[in-house]
């Protein structure tokens, strides 16, 4: 009998912990208004992809059994502990790959190389700085400013030309495009000639960003 309750304790608390635990899901995109009904029944919605017939939901395990009872194509994208292992790992870079730290040090070097060619440019924050200055300390190691480099044959005042933009590493583990970035930026600078009116940075103004999501650079 002692077994019996005990055993009966386990699974309770086992139970407690299944529910507790959340997860994204993704589910069929319906309608707009089969999404709007989700958010008034408090429903936590992480993204909405009607072109490829997909939404994310943030749920609990009663919650996923819920969606399951409903659609046949429910799947878990991540856990909360795949989620939260992710942010505490310590792995913060690919063999190979310049870091986050590294590239803007050399955006540094550049533009402080090519003064008249090569500005930095502080676009803002990153949604992980933003979550450590509000006080989550989860995201001390993604504490990031995100940095731009514009060029032109006198970056010091706006010229009324073209303009092209290269942008990196918009979503998660993309670090070699911020090499490219980085390989634009060092070429248009170190083959520009003045009395070359073909180079881009007499006829343009060009604005890199080769890491716009430091964020994700590394992580999933």
């Amino acid at each position: 009998m002692k077994k019996i309750i005990l055993f009966s304790v386990f699974l309770i608390i086992f139970c407690v912990y299944l529910s507790a635990e959340r997860m994204v899901i993704s589910i069929p995109f319906v309608s707009h208004e089969r999404v709007q009904e989700y958010i008034t029944l408090g429903y936590d919605i992480a993204q909405v992809i009607p072109s490829k017939n997909e939404v994310y939901l943030v749920v609990n395990a009663e919650q996923k059994l819920y969606f399951e009872s409903k659609y046949s194509t429910v799947k878990i994208t991540f856990t909360e502990t795949e989620m939260k292992a992710n942010l505490t790992s310590t792995y913060r870079s690919i063999p190979g790959y310049q870091t986050n730290e590294q590239v803007v040090q050399r955006m540094m070097e550049l533009a402080a190389q090519f003064p008249g060619l090569c500005k930095m440019i502080e676009l803002g924050p990153s949604q992980g700085k933003i979550y450590y200055d509000a006080g989550n300390e989860n995201y001390a190691d993604f504490n990031h400013t995100i940095w731009a480099v514009k060029l032109s044959n006198d970056v010091t005042v706006f010229q009324d030309k073209p303009n092209y933009y290269f942008m990196g590493n918009i979503h998660a583990r993309e670090p070699l495009t911020a090499e490219v970035c980085l390989a634009i930026l060092e070429d248009l600078l170190f083959t520009y000639r003045p009395t070359n009116q073909n180079h881009p940075l007499n006829n343009s103004q060009i604005w890199i960003v080769p890491i716009i999501n430091p964020v994700r650079l590394f992580s999933i």
